[in-house]
């Protein structure tokens, strides 16, 4: 580079060839973020400007998006009311966000302003229910809930959903008094819980209202057919993400969705996926990223789903629409200087809307692509992602459930899921469920890490393995409420206490299951009848022999059946294969079989075992 950059113009290459280049119309122009990895040598070869985004601002933007993106029909009479509704919140807004406000992942200004102006345009699309030959009031009237929609989930989709609360306290009053023509919001919740209906049969002005996100939230219906993994239980969360996803995809805006571990930030993407591609005409493409997913293969499988249109003019097939969703975008590894090569590739493909060809080194143009992206905040293995990738994109937080939501999620599985058991049954999906929270929230807010117990971390995947376990049983196998509290205390225990590796946590998560028994469960046994005089242990494996299809979860009463059926399996095994094992099956080594096992029998079972070697 150095030596490209001299008087002399020669490219040195790594086998010793010297390649001399044309110094009079030779010229190199470099864009970069900073110049961390850059040598002082090469600097020093370079002129440097300095381009600070605050000399730029946002105005130039926005004033040219409205020129040029907006319908052309737009009145300057609208469009300068609309100019005006920015000059009067952004800045303040942005000031405000900066200040007092957290993002799980760090935007950068021109990010939610670009995510402000993409909801727009998409919310007033022909079709939508907005005219733009309306009476001015009325006209403009919509559109400043339109704009306050955009607003909300532009300035404020991105942060930390412990801050919403004062999000909202600040635009209830800032924006009511600042948007020409809005009046004011609902009262209650806060204002990330509604949207703007245009054509509701209410609306008898015309000048559209605030909804709240309840009122669209589709009914759910369990199906015993569909894997636990793709249930979907509609809810304000799940809808609201969905509405918000099929904007942005409508003006092909790229979207992230962020949020801690397990709060549904997948799911929500490839169920609204799987619903719409025939409706919509879309074709999903879907990477997950790992810490070694290298740069060429990402590339390669890309290509191979796109449909050559001309000699370097690559796409969606006809009357398709390529929807490239990458999970877990920011897990790739960095590399010595810093970058992530899957990373960059994705970045050269939304500034650029294209890639190089590997073998050919020719430029392909990729049409009718839009990047859908899904990541947790940084840490845990996961990076930092540039800003020069992440600013391509409507960012939005996804928070976590609370309470009330969890338990309308577990309550509608379960309740779909007792539907074939005798009527007495439905009585126990409130115990259940109230139980399942509380037990998940006491012990993740109770029991932290620490360095010794590294492992101590509880998300809502641990959660829903309470529900996945209660779900292997069958009417046949579970004939009164008592075999159903004992298998509810099973799974807890799989999933919360086995984790546990100190006498004294243990103790205290079987005092505190016992507890929350006695508390919710009608006629509940009591701690001696549930941890003393018994070992709770349900399972598929005694009975030997039979396809996996045909096991039965069932408990198992008899302790001294069970060890002896666990002997015969190792005598099988010892006569069938040439590693032959000598085991002893005491108690403990008995339940700990039986907890592996039953981990191994479900979907997505995997473990990892932890303890002294």
């Amino acid at each position: 580079m150095n030596t490209v950059l001299d008087d002399n113009c020669t490219l040195c290459l790594p086998n010793g060839e010297r390649i001399k280049l044309n110094p009079n119309t030779m010229r190199m122009l470099f864009e970069v973020q900073d110049l961390s990895v850059a040598s002082p040598a090469t600097v020093s070869r370079c002129g440097m400007v300095y381009v600070p985004p605050e000399e730029l601002g946002w105005i130039p933007y926005v004033t040219t998006w409205a020129n040029t993106q907006l319908p052309a029909h737009m009145t300057k009479e609208t469009k300068a009311w609309l100019l005006d509704a920015f000059k009067l919140t952004i800045d303040s807004g942005i000031a405000f966000m900066r200040k007092n406000l957290k993002e799980g992942i760090p935007s950068v200004d021109i990010n939610l302003i670009t995510s402000l102006t993409y909801l727009f345009k998409s919310l007033t699309l022909p079709g939508k229910g907005v005219d733009f030959k309306a009476a001015p009031d009325v006209l403009h009237a919509k559109l400043a809930k339109v704009y306050v929609f955009s607003y909300v989930w532009s300035i404020g989709g991105n942060i930390d959903s412990t801050y919403h609360d004062a999000f909202d306290t600040w635009a209830r009053e800032h924006l009511c008094q600042t948007v020409p023509n809005l009046g004011n919001f609902p009262g209650g919740g806060t204002v990330f819980d509604y949207f703007v209906s245009l054509d509701h049969a209410d609306d008898t002005e015309g000048k559209g209202r605030f909804m709240p996100w309840d009122s669209i939230i589709q009914p759910f219906t369990y199906s015993a057919e569909v894997p636990y993994f793709q249930l979907l239980v509609p809810n304000v969360d799940t809808t609201r993400f969905s509405f918000l996803l099929e904007t942005c995809l409508e003006v092909d805006k790229s979207l992230l969705l962020t949020g801690g571990t397990g709060v549904g930030k997948s799911v929500i993407i490839t169920d609204y996926l799987a619903r719409t591609q025939e409706a919509k005409g879309l074709m999903p493409i879907i990477i997950n990223f790992s810490a070694q997913t290298p740069a060429y293969d990402t590339q390669m499988l890309i290509e191979s789903k796109l449909e050559k249109k001309r000699k370097t003019k690559f796409g969606a097939p006809p009357n398709k629409k390529i929807v490239l969703f990458v999970d877990d975008v920011n897990m790739p590894a960095r590399e010595t200087y810093g970058a992530q090569p899957p990373v960059e590739l994705l970045r050269q493909f939304q500034d650029f809307r294209g890639f190089y060809d590997r073998k050919k080194l020719f430029w392909k143009d990729v049409e009718d692509t839009t990047l859908v992206s899904a990541c947790a905040p940084p840490g845990g293995g996961r990076q930092e992602v540039t800003p020069r990738f992440f600013r391509h994109f409507n960012m939005l937080n996804v928070p976590p459930p609370n309470d009330a939501c969890m338990k309308t999620i577990l309550g509608a599985i379960y309740s779909g899921f007792l539907a074939d058991f005798p009527p007495e049954f439905k009585d126990l999906v409130k115990p259940v469920v109230d139980s399942s929270v509380e037990v998940y929230r006491r012990i993740s807010e109770e029991l932290l890490p620490t360095p010794a117990k590294s492992h101590y971390t509880f998300n809502l995947r641990d959660l829903s393995k309470v529900l996945q376990g209660i779900l292997l049983i069958t009417p046949g196998n579970c004939k009164s409420k008592d075999v159903m509290t004992r298998l509810w205390v099973h799974e807890s225990m799989r999933v919360f206490h086995d984790r546990l590796i100190s006498i004294e946590d243990k103790d205290s998560y079987k005092k505190m299951c016992s507890e929350l028994v006695k508390k919710n469960f009608p006629g509940a046994p009591d701690y001696d009848e549930l941890f003393v005089s018994r070992n709770i242990i349900f399972g598929d494996f005694m009975v030997m022999g039979l396809d996996l299809e045909e096991r039965v979860y069932e408990e198992v009463l008899d302790m001294s059946k069970m060890i002896r059926i666990m002997e015969e399996y190792l005598e099988e095994y010892n006569f069938s294969s040439t590693n032959a094992m000598n085991l002893v099956f005491f108690m403990d080594a008995a339940e700990h079989t039986t907890r592996i096992a039953r981990i191994l029998r479900q979907p997505r079972g995997n473990a990892m075992l932890v303890g002294v070697g």
